[in-house]
Formats: C-alpha cells, structure tokens, sequence
C-alpha cells in the first residue's frame, strides 16, 4: 500500500505511476488541466499523437531532412539543435535562447547531451575551431556568458579568466567588505581585543558578528580615511 501525497488517500501500490507521489487518479486531472491552460506546450508534449509523428518521420527545422527520433527534440542531429537554439544580435553576439545555468546576471548558456548537462560554449568552440586542450578554459571576449558565437570565444589559463573577471569589475579584487561598521566600532573592536577581550564578548559589546570581530582585528590596515572598514 502506498499514500497519494495529493489526496491523502491509501491505496494499492498499482495506482501508481513508477516512483511518483500522486496516485494516477490524481496525476491524470492535473496533466489535462495542464494541457488546457497549455495548449500550446502541450502539442510538442510526448504523446500518443507524437509518437504517431515520430513513426512516419518528421521534418528537421534546420536541414529540412526526415528524421525519426524516440524524443521531442527539434534537431535532427547535434548541429542542428545548436543552431536552433540561439538568435543573432546586432552586436555580434549568438544570444542562447534555450536552458541556462548560473546566477540571472550571469547565466551560461548549456545543452544537456546524452542526460548530462554540458556549456553551449565549449560545444561551439569544438564545433568551429576544433578540440579543446586539457587544462585550458573558453572565454569570452565580450563579456556576455550566454553568447555562442565562436569569434568571441578562446582558450585560456585559469589564471587569465581570474585577471578577465577582476578587469571587468565582476571579482572580489579591490571590492570593499564590512561598510556597514563604522570605523568608531572597527577601533573598538581591536582596542577590546588588545585588552585581552574575547571575540565572543566583543561580538555582544560592540554588535558585530563574531567572525567579523576576527577579520577586522587580524586586518587592521584596511580601514579607510572615510570612517568604513574594507
């Protein structure tokens, strides 16, 4: 027997698809609800009429050739889905307009192959310019993650990815930490300590974290003249 975490009901472990919540009562009303508020979405979604289609072939998007393929991908083959997934903008990037990953500032664009997760960038590289060598890593020279386009894309040390990223103002090198103490609390903080006070105690006296007690008495020099530790 097994629960549906939907309706709270027990049931028989047969009322169930393999390895889900909801029972198959429940699943079944939500997908057609989906598929009403989804039309669109749903016409692309794997079903009986899909599987129809991909019996007598469907026509790639790209090269205009006849392919059959047990999936719902648009490409007929990894090339095609790569040109598929990206638009030309007018400064000369290739925006990626399929799935990306990372922070939303800094999104990199990526395309699963084979169920594995892989950066759109390094398949572009490999595509245009050929492999990439062990150790190195592929840059941009614009500046933009989710761009594709291989003439701003080439190999690098980690070392000049690390001077690219502080260049363009996106590192920690030269960024001010700790601006919300005053330097009246910094001082206090490293006259408490001198005087055999334990960070715990100053933490409580003075208001700042513990850990930041440390860091400011073990980093006396980077106190600036505008009254703000850094």
């Amino acid at each position: 027997m097994k629960v549906c975490k939907n309706c709270n009901t027990e049931k028989e472990v047969s009322e169930f698809y393999h390895q889900m919540g909801w029972c198959k009562k429940c699943h079944n009303q939500r997908m057609i609800k989906w598929q009403k508020e989804n039309p669109e979405n749903a016409k692309k979604a794997w079903t009986k009429g899909n599987r129809k289609r991909a019996s007598e072939g469907r026509v790639c998007p790209c090269c205009k050739n006849v392919f059959k393929i047990a999936t719902s991908q648009e490409g007929c083959s990894l090339k095609c889905r790569f040109n598929l997934s990206f638009k030309k903008s007018e400064n000369g990037c290739w925006e990626w307009t399929k799935y990306k990953s990372g922070r939303k500032k800094f999104q990199y664009a990526s395309i699963w192959i084979n169920r594995k997760r892989m950066q759109a960038s390094h398949i572009s590289y490999e595509m245009h310019k050929g492999n990439i060598t062990q150790g190195l890593y592929v840059l941009h020279t614009c500046d933009n993650p989710s761009c594709v386009n291989p003439d701003h894309l080439y190999l690098g040390t980690h070392q000049q990815n690390m001077d690219d990223m502080n260049d363009r103002g996106r590192g920690n090198k030269n960024r001010w930490h700790f601006r919300k103490y005053l330097k009246k609390q910094c001082l206090e903080v490293i006259k408490l300590r001198d005087n055999g006070k334990m960070y715990r105690e100053i933490s409580e006296i003075v208001g700042i974290p513990e850990s930041s007690c440390k860091y400011i008495y073990k980093n006396p020099h980077r106190l600036n003249k505008e009254g703000y530790a850094i």
